[in-house]
């Protein structure tokens, strides 16, 4: 009887053993939501427009899609620091605020003006080259399409 019994725990540990899916050695990376306020760049509004208006008053849009997030991300580490006055970040014609969702929390990813000046975790910076058009085409294509 204790064999029997023996023999029916080995079975079910063995069994559940084998049904586990192998550990793998590749930690997977967590995925990466993006939550975007915009107003459509190059338009001029009335009253200025920073970084807290812009939740109330501009469109919601959210990126679920790891692509697009990424895209958007890749794009917006590319900006270089702002060495010119006219690229000095105001907080005044913001026309885009990007956030990451993460486990429990939101961060601030950037915040975009009118002109392409951003600012990124207390440092402004500017889009290199075409980038600031790759950006605004890649709210276009994700935000629009939503």
């Amino acid at each position: 009887m204790h064999l029997v019994l023996v023999a029916a725990i080995w079975m079910f540990l063995g069994a559940t053993s084998c049904s586990r899916k192998p550990a793998s050695n590749n930690l997977q990376r967590p995925h990466r939501a993006l939550e975007i306020y915009y107003l459509p760049f190059g338009i001029e509004t009335l009253s200025p427009v920073d970084s807290k208006k812009i939740v109330k008053g501009g469109t919601k849009c959210e990126v679920s899609g790891e692509d697009d997030a990424s895209t958007i991300v890749e794009i917006l580490n590319s900006a270089v620091p702002a060495v010119r006055p006219e690229e000095t970040f105001t907080d005044r014609r913001v026309r885009a605020l990007v956030l990451e969702h993460r486990t429990g929390s939101t961060e601030t990813v950037a915040i975009v003006e009118n002109d392409g000046q951003i600012s990124r975790n207390g440092a402004f910076t500017v889009f290199p080259n075409q980038a600031f058009e790759r950006f605004k085409n890649a709210i276009r294509s994700t935000c629009y399409k939503n």
